[in-house]
């Protein structure tokens, strides 16, 4: 036994034919590789069997898992991930693909939600148009718009039902051009449409196509309000535009943001000029700063302020406004701007002052009539009884001398109970041709004499025609008018002295003369003008100094009077009167009166020699004093005479007696009965009987009314006793007949 490791001593060799020794392994070798050959087939058959089946169900489950994919099932899967092969690759692309479907129906369901969402929810109606124009789908705010449901519009309605015929075919080319190219026409206009209650209504749509179709996605916004609140807006704008009054809108610290075209004219200002500045551009220094501080108070606390301005334009003419200025709050209440709106009142004011002047004349004239007959009766006792006086004495004495002094006060007062009668157009006016130079160099002369050394007197007369001064006036009232003026003047300048300046010209005014006073027409006139170099006045005072009764001086020292006697004659005159003043430089009257193109004849003048008489004159005046002075003035001239204080104990006298008197001299207002009464019966019982009727004052009778009832002749109070004298003769004489009224 030979072990391992032990070195063997001997080999034995044995040997066989290699045929003999294989044949048995060859015959089992063969018997082997018929077996295999058969169970390879055999394996074969049933691979291919095995194989055939499995694929066939793969392939079915693919089938349907494919058809339920098309139902619409995404959630079909094949879930072969553990097989190979192409089969196995088919089904892991089966199940990606549907996965990748279900993902993306996902999503086009999460969009589709999220536009619908957007659709519904956007807050204008919104509606989807096909090709045909039928409407498709429409939201929650569509159906509120047209007022129907979408089960009734969707499918079964038209766009064009909507809208008005009269715009059916604009809207058609519309639509037809944005299919056709839609950059071609807006994506936006606008349209009316009919709601289903048959009102007409406004529209905005917002029109775009659908990428790859035909239809079109139309947002709609209903703007009828919104066209109402424009078209509300732009008739405002117009009336603000166009209104008379002015509007100027500020920010909160008074920086103008806008002005209408009235605050252009009447200011001067131009809009350009005016935006951006502060109102203060249009003070005139009238107003003091506690009056804007009121004003600011009351608008920076929300309150309303209305006021009266004067302002001044761009070129320093003042001009004067009633203005209202409001805050403009925002929606939230808080103030945002202030608005003013103002009036130009300027000619109202002026009409009211007019009117003022007009009702003081009116006060003046009520107040002249109701003094003018008691106080001439009282200047009729005074010239009746100084003349009387006067007669007996001698001339050259001094009683006589101050008796005369008495009668010329006396007929100053009698003209100027005249001159006040006729400012308040209560009294006619005598007029007739003057040479106002001759009342021109009368006055300077009778002044030169009152005034101090320190005041120099500068006349100047420039007349390129000699009858360029001639002027239809009453001479007494034109005298009056240079006295007041140059008197005036010297009070001014009296304190400190100065220059009086008086100058006359004549002038000739074209309609294109800017500097012609506006209430002259053209034509030619004679130019006064009186300047003095005194203190000047306020515009204050320049406002009011043709007012009656109002004056600048002290007590004692004018009645208010001088010029407004003055601006009434001139008015009476058919004239004009100017005046002109600066503090510190002086004032200016001038004064244009129409001029006569007639040369003033010279007049001869002769003393007239009055005749005595002796016949019986009927004397009625219920004033005791003018009764008794008349009596002694008619005697004192030789005359019969039988005193009456009552018209009725006149007239009982007369009809006792028709024939005994030769003339009826009577005062006119008396009580129980007048003159004018006494007169009428008087002549009932005697027609013809020469009659001569006094008044002090009456706006009942005048010379012609007097005339017509058969009275000879109207004489006004107070009476001198020469006119007395003279008128009783030329009624008494039958050659003299006439009235001198």
């Amino acid at each position: 036994m030979v072990e391992p490791g032990d070195v063997p001593d001997a080999y034995v060799a044995v040997g066989l034919p290699s045929e003999q020794a294989f044949a048995e392994i060859n015959r089992n070798l063969a018997r082997n590789l018929l077996i295999l050959a058969a169970v390879a087939v055999f394996t074969l058959l049933a691979a291919w069997w095995g194989g055939n089946q499995l694929l066939l169900h793969h392939l079915n489950a693919v089938v349907v898992a494919a058809r339920r994919l098309a139902s619409g099932d995404l959630s079909v899967r094949l879930r072969l991930r553990q097989s190979q092969g192409e089969l196995a690759e088919l089904a892991h692309t089966f199940d990606d693909m549907a996965e990748a479907l279900e993902r993306r129906e996902t999503e086009l369901r999460a969009s589709e939600q999220r536009y619908r969402t957007i659709f519904e929810n956007t807050g204008t109606a919104m509606m989807l148009v096909e090709e045909d124009t039928t409407i498709s789908l429409v939201n929650t705010r569509f159906e509120e718009l047209s007022g129907l449901s979408r089960e009734e519009i969707q499918g079964k309605r038209s766009w064009k039902e909507w809208v008005l015929a009269e715009e059916l075919a604009k809207l058609q080319e519309y639509h037809e051009k944005r299919r056709l190219d839609p950059r071609s026409v807006p994506n936006v206009y606008e349209a009316r449409y009919r709601h289903v209650s048959d009102q007409v209504r406004s529209a905005l749509i917002f029109a775009a196509m659908i990428p790859g179709t035909q239809s079109s996605v139309l947002s709609v916004m209903d703007i009828t309000e919104q066209k109402r609140a424009e078209a509300d807006l732009r008739r405002l704008n117009m009336a603000i535009e166009q209104a008379a009054e002015t509007i100027v809108i500020t920010d909160l610290e008074g920086t103008i943001q806008y002005v209408n075209p009235a605050f252009e004219r009447i200011s001067g200002y131009s809009r350009a000029e005016a935006i951006g500045q502060n109102p203060r551009i249009l003070a005139s220094g009238q107003h003091d700063q506690s009056f804007y501080e009121h004003l600011w108070t009351a608008i920076q606390r929300g309150d309303v302020w209305s006021g009266h301005f004067t302002n001044k334009r761009k070129d320093g003419t003042l001009y004067e406004e009633d203005a209202t200025i409001s805050p403009v709050r925002d929606s939230s209440g808080a103030v945002t701007h202030y608005v003013a709106v103002k009036r130009d009142v300027t000619h109202e004011i002026e009409m009211q002052r007019q009117l003022r002047q007009a009702q003081k004349m009116e006060a003046l004239g009520t107040l002249a009539g109701g003094i003018a007959h008691d106080f001439n009766n009282i200047l009729g006792a005074i010239l009746g009884y100084t003349e009387l006086t006067l007669m007996d004495l001698a001339p050259d004495s001094i009683a006589a001398d101050n008796l005369r002094a008495v009668i010329k006060s006396s007929h100053r007062a009698r003209d100027l109970v005249k001159q006040i009668l006729a400012f308040s157009r209560m009294s006619g006016q005598e007029h007739c041709p003057v040479k106002l130079s001759h009342l021109f160099k009368e006055a300077l002369r009778l002044l030169r004499a009152s005034i101090p050394t320190t005041i120099t007197i500068k006349p100047m007369i420039d007349l390129d025609d000699p009858r360029g001064d001639t002027i239809l006036a009453d001479p007494t009232q034109i005298h009056q008018v240079l006295m007041n003026l140059c008197t005036n003047a010297v009070q001014a300048m009296r304190p400190h002295g100065g220059i009086l300046e008086v100058g006359l010209a004549d002038v000739e005014f074209s309609p294109q003369d800017q500097d012609r006073p506006k209430d002259l027409p053209a034509g030619p006139y004679t130019y006064l003008w009186v300047t003095d170099s005194g203190p000047g006045m306020e515009a204050a005072t320049l406002e009011r100094i043709f007012d009656p009764f109002f004056t600048t001086k002290g007590v004692g020292e004018g009645t208010g009077m001088g010029l407004a006697v003055v601006h009434g004659i001139v008015q009476g005159h058919r004239g004009a009167i100017w005046v002109e003043s600066q503090p510190g430089v002086g004032t200016t009257f001038r004064v244009w009166f129409p001029r006569l193109e007639a040369a003033v004849a010279e007049e001869d003048v002769e003393l007239e020699v009055i005749a005595m008489g002796n016949e019986r004159i009927l004397l009625v005046d219920d004033e005791p004093p003018l009764l008794d002075a008349g009596r002694k003035i008619l005697q004192r001239f030789g005359y019969q005479v039988s005193p009456y204080a009552s018209g009725i104990e006149a007239l009982e006298a007369f009809k006792a007696a028709p024939n005994r008197f030769d003339l009826l001299f009577t005062d006119q207002t008396m009580p129980q009965m007048t003159g004018a009464e006494l007169a009428r019966q008087v002549l009932a019982l005697r027609p013809g009987m020469p009659i001569i009727l006094c008044t002090g004052f009456s706006e009942t009778i005048d010379a012609e009314s007097a005339r017509q009832m058969g009275i000879r002749d109207l004489l006004t109070k107070p009476l001198v006793m020469t006119e007395v004298a003279r008128v009783v003769r030329r009624v008494l004489d039958p050659d003299n007949s006439e009235p001198t009224n």
